[in-house]
Formats: structure tokens, sequence, C-alpha cells
């Protein structure tokens, strides 16, 4: 079944399983540790092509923080303005070294719920 969405700026992570995101003529397939980035609001069609009942799509949204994010960067030294060349607004990346890592502890996170609102904060920080 097609979902009809407005994407905002976000990773959108697979853990399991597959999606197909489709933008304009364009169709975006991302599986297991891969993401789809999503820099701006966007409408898209999306929809869950790899899923069985042994083995269920799973997936997690992160939606960005830009103040947080600009924040981050700001320190890094890394420039936050427009670019000449802008690049695409969603593209789908692999998931793998210290985001992989970053991601699981994310996830791990959810098992000790008292952690979450110490813990996320500097997590977040670490994402961007």
């Amino acid at each position: 079944m097609d979902n009809h969405y407005v994407y905002q700026p976000s990773l959108c992570i697979t853990l399991q399983g597959g999606k197909e995101i489709l933008i304009g003529d364009e169709t975006l397939s991302y599986g297991p540790m891969q993401c789809l980035v999503v820099g701006l609001d966007l409408p898209a069609c999306g929809r869950i092509v790899t899923a069985s009942p042994d083995e269920p799509f799973v997936g997690i949204t992160v939606e960005f923080d830009t103040a947080i994010m600009r924040e981050v960067l700001a320190q890094l030294g890394t420039s936050v303005g427009p670019t000449s060349n802008p690049g695409r607004s969603m593209f789908v990346a692999d998931v793998d070294g210290a985001l992989a890592d970053c991601v699981l502890r994310m996830v791990r996170l959810t098992e000790t719920p008292q952690a979450i609102s110490i813990l996320y904060p500097a997590l977040m920080r670490e994402f961007y």
C-alpha cells in the first residue's frame, strides 16, 4: 500500500526489510542499514517492499532539530550557509561506522527509559 506523506528534514533508517520512495519521476530504494536522508519538507509516496510475518519491516526516523544541528556545526567550525551547488534534498546512504554505532545506542536507549532524558540530548549532538 502506498503512503503519501510530506517528509520533514530527517533521517529514515531501515533496520530490517526494505522500502521505496517515489519523488517526482524518481524511485529511491533502501534496505537494511541504509537510510533516506531528507533535507527539506518534500511530498513523496512511500511503500514497504520487503517484509514478512517472520521478518517485519523495522525502521526508525530521526527528525532533524536544525537549531541543535547548526550549533554543533558552528562549534565544529563547519559552514552552515547556502552553497552554489545545494545538491539533492532527498537521497539514500549507507548507515555504517560511527553513525551505525550512534543509531544502535539510540535503539538500546529504549531498554532504559529512565535514562532517555539524561542521555538522549548528548546522543543527538553526537548524531549531528
